[in-house]
């Protein structure tokens, strides 16, 4: 039996693919970006089987008519079954697999959602953000594009509220059992430096994203206060009676979120 690196065997043996029972070779398999620790093992087998030992390293019996450079092109063309077979073998989350080496410059420990801290797990692939009970799954193209995660996130977060806040605009239309002059049409604007700006000429309401890190009852006391207002005009007892009967404990909501001292929101309309 002999024991030889990917790196310093020589180049002729690499490309002639010859190959002993019992040779053996370390190298490093590219999983989109992401190393895997490979222990190549040749045997007289007509089959490439693939061991996993843990989420960064695997132990790989292939033929002796199959070279290193051919097992790595298989994972470059198919990349999603080195993948599945970690999880799968292991049982390794998605996280536990992408944990190794991520550069910490570019992490999110947490983030807080609607009032609440959720665990950043960020893992490879495309996929949109996801939002479980108390983690929050983002994709990283390609291993390294943490732009495209980051913009990933506040695409996701932006769909989050405005879903919010369309169901308290329908839920209040629908119980009121009022209409609007102008059909209330929602907007999102970064430099907003308050939760959302309504206009009654128009019935455009610009939100600010921000309120996604609030609590899901104070976004929906905007969504319903905003969509009231378009209702009612500068009628500001009318406002008050529509908000009691839809919303009763809106102004507690109200009263929690803007009296607190680390809070900077206040509502503001454009007539």
């Amino acid at each position: 039996m002999t024991s030889k690196s990917f790196m310093d065997a020589p180049e002729t043996e690499m490309e002639s693919g010859k190959y002993d029972v019992g040779d053996e070779l370390d190298m490093t398999l590219d999983l989109e970006g992401m190393p895997i620790e490979t222990h190549v093992r040749w045997e007289d087998t007509q089959y490439a089987s693939i061991q996993f030992d843990s989420p960064i390293h695997i132990t790989a019996t292939l033929p002796l008519s199959m070279t290193p450079e051919e097992l790595q092109e298989h994972f470059r063309l198919f990349p999603q079954q080195l993948q599945a077979g970690i999880e799968r073998v292991l049982g390794a989350g998605r996280d536990e697999l992408f944990e190794e080496g991520r550069p910490n410059s570019h992490q999110r420990s947490v983030i807080q959602i609607f009032g609440r801290d959720r665990r950043v797990v960020y893992v490879r692939g495309d996929d949109k953000p996801v939002l479980n009970e108390d983690e929050y799954i983002v994709s990283v193209p390609r291993g390294d594009d943490w732009m495209s995660a980051e913009i990933s996130i506040l695409d996701d977060l932006t769909r989050r509220l405005r879903t919010e806040l369309e169901l308290e605009k329908e839920r209040v239309l629908r119980e009121s059992g009022l209409s609007p002059i102008h059909e209330p049409m929602f907007y999102f604007d970064s430099s907003l430096d308050c939760p959302a700006l309504t206009s009654l000429q128009t019935g455009f309401v610009t939100f600010s994203p921000a309120l996604v890190y609030y609590d899901l009852s104070y976004v929906r006391f905007v969504g319903a206060s905003v969509t009231v207002r378009l209702l009612v005009g500068e009628d500001q007892a009318g406002y008050e009676a529509l908000m009691d009967r839809l919303m009763p404990d809106w102004r507690d909501i109200e009263m929690d979120t803007e009296e607190d001292p680390s809070s900077t929101i206040d509502i503001r309309m454009l007539s």
